[in-house]
């Protein structure tokens, strides 16, 4: 019996986190979506859209295809919801009626490809979803929500948030912004958010079980489309369907560049992720050793501070680089600037491959060359196929 009890409470104790999960999704409330759009129409007191900003998108690289080859379109929305509520590394509103507006949703063609993500999502399905309860509840009179899912990632931060504070102009500048805790916590972060808040504006930072109800609430859709999560079926995709704006990429850029340091850095460079992450582990010290007989100097961005990796980047006209957060500074490339990417498939490849397509440069993509372990597995590059690519961008 003694055993039978032991083995219960280690099946417990391994399952902690599904078991409460599951717990709480049971007794959770449904919500059910809608689209600003439709609640705007239902309900004009409760609801306006102040602007609405469109933009065309246009990539392309060879017949892998990386994004959006023609046709893409991004549209930006600033709207005013009074009474609701939002939640911290999350793009879910609640309305006061229940109902809840997630901009992912709208979006057709992710609803086939991806799982919908977000911090405070329970359960989802296609027309409703639970979410968590917080046991805590902040009142405030009117604040601008900038935060968004996954805003403790660098990528998602660097593309899905701080784009949205290019679009605060039309707002007063009483109204408060309301930013995710990491933009406070992490160092890279909050220079970016002091950089973007020229108008001064006072920043309210959101933490975990808080919900933040709020009488007059701004909303901003995001500029650039970030995927949440690629369902398992889909990893080994050549074709991603997601939108970066040309503009917000540019103002970033702009708005960014001035504050980069003055030091001469190299031309040619090799970003390394060893001491950055524990996931995508590849043969980094092997294809180091290579770059560095053709003139590649070692980068650890993780160890710079942020106006050292603007100004590297800035500098560079050949950049050797695995897929992963590091690579959102490629925003700060110089036109025709050359870049080699190394992944384990073609997925991750092509949300950066595009932000140097988009600078006319160009673009070497190397891919695993054993069996894929999908997006965030370890995996190998070719030494064979790697020295190619260095000679192909060297005899230029």
């Amino acid at each position: 019996m003694s055993d039978i009890i032991s083995k219960g409470q280690r099946f417990l104790q391994r399952n902690k986190r599904r078991i409460i999960h599951a717990w709480q999704t049971m007794l959770a409330k449904r919500h059910y979506y809608t689209s600003l759009q439709s609640y705007v129409f239902e309900c004009p007191d409760k609801a306006e859209i102040l602007s609405i900003r469109t933009e065309s998108t246009k990539y392309a690289i060879n017949n892998n295809g990386v994004i959006l080859v023609d046709g893409g379109q991004v549209i930006v929305k600033l709207a005013r919801i009074y009474q609701a509520t939002c939640f911290v590394y999350s793009d879910i509103v609640l309305l006061d009626d229940g109902r809840c507006i997630y901009d992912l949703k709208e979006l057709d063609f992710m609803h086939s490809k991806v799982d919908f993500s977000d911090e405070i999502l329970l359960k989802d399905t296609k027309h409703w979803c639970k979410l968590r309860k917080c046991y805590q509840i902040k009142q405030l009179r009117s604040a601008i929500k900038i935060g968004g899912m996954f805003g403790f990632n660098y990528y998602h931060f660097v593309f899905q948030i701080l784009p949205k504070l290019f679009e605060t102009s039309k707002i007063d500048k009483s109204v408060p912004i309301l930013l995710d805790r990491a933009a406070a916590d992490i160092e890279s972060m909050r220079q970016l958010v002091t950089w973007c808040n020229a108008e001064g504006r006072e920043l309210i930072y959101m933490d975990y079980d808080i919900a933040y109800c709020v009488n007059e609430l701004y909303t901003i859709s995001s500029p650039n489309v970030c995927i949440p999560n690629w369902k398992k079926r889909n990893l080994s995709s050549s074709i991603v369907q997601c939108a970066y704006s040309p503009n917000s990429i540019h103002d970033m850029a702009e708005r960014f560049i001035v504050h980069a340091s003055n030091k001469v850095t190299p031309e040619k460079i090799f970003i390394c992720r060893g001491r950055a992450s524990k996931r995508r582990k590849y043969n980094e010290q092997e294809l180091l050793t290579l770059a560095q007989n053709f003139g590649f100097v070692s980068i650890y961005p993780e160890e710079l501070p942020i106006d050292e990796q603007i100004n590297i980047y800035h500098r560079a006209k050949v950049i050797i680089a695995a897929g992963g957060a590091a690579l959102c500074n490629l925003i700060y490339c110089q036109p025709r600037c050359k870049l080699i990417i190394l992944c384990g498939s073609q997925l991750a490849t092509s949300l950066f491959s595009s932000l140097i397509l988009m600078k006319d440069g160009e673009v070497i993509e190397l891919y695993n060359d054993t069996k894929s372990k999908g997006y965030q597995g370890d995996f190998h590059i070719n030494l064979i196929e790697f020295e190619k690519a260095i000679n192909m961008y060297n005899n230029q």
